[in-house]
């Protein structure tokens, strides 16, 4: 879980990612358009399901891709759609990827694994002795299993980078340098 203050951070494989519930992708956006502009955004996830480009979109260059929509190159922030759980996944050039799993719909997501020794005490705590450990471990189980679908998947597809906006805005990265530029803008490097 994270809280409203917290921005968490780490690295797997490739890729350095940054978890925070204080920023949504607009925040991203306005702070780092080159987290963008100029590259292949492939969007799995609009709003909590897919985009599908009006005709004005799809004039503008938006093409689909089964259930993803993708524009080859972008070329202007402003005419991104976005909303609230959003999942995109950002490629230097452009690509027609298989991306069969969305993560942003689950609710709390994030890539730090639930420490069950921690939500423990914070339930015991805030809801005084009776806490089911049994249902604590099932969730950081289920957590567990969304972070290894997720970086799976990552290793398949290989973007550049993936945002995500939904309870918490997520940002990975295999470009250290742009990683750097979206941690000090949204002050959490």
């Amino acid at each position: 879980m994270i809280h409203s203050d917290e921005t968490l951070s780490g690295q797997t494989g490739q890729y350095r990612w940054l978890a925070t519930a204080r920023y949504v992708l607009h925040d991203l956006l306005e702070a780092c358009p080159e987290a963008v502009l100029g590259k292949c955004l492939v969007v799995s996830s609009f709003d909590s399901g897919p985009l599908v480009p009006t005709p004005t979109e799809l004039e503008k260059g938006w093409l689909v891709h089964g259930r993803l929509a993708v524009m080859p190159r972008v070329a202007a922030i402003g005419e991104l759609p976005h909303d609230l759980y959003d999942e995109w996944y950002i490629f230097a050039s452009p690509t027609m990827p298989e991306i069969v799993g969305t993560f942003v719909n689950y609710g709390g997501f994030t890539l730090r694994p639930l420490s069950v020794a921690e939500e423990f005490e914070r339930a015991r705590n805030s809801v005084g002795g009776m806490v089911d450990l049994k249902m604590i471990q099932q969730e950081a189980d289920k957590q567990q299993g969304l972070i290894d679908s997720f970086w799976a998947q990552m290793e398949r597809v290989r973007p550049e980078s993936y945002i995500s906006d939904g309870d918490n805005l997520i940002f990975a990265s295999s470009d250290s340098k742009l990683f750097e530029r979206v941690g000090t803008a949204l002050g959490a490097s």
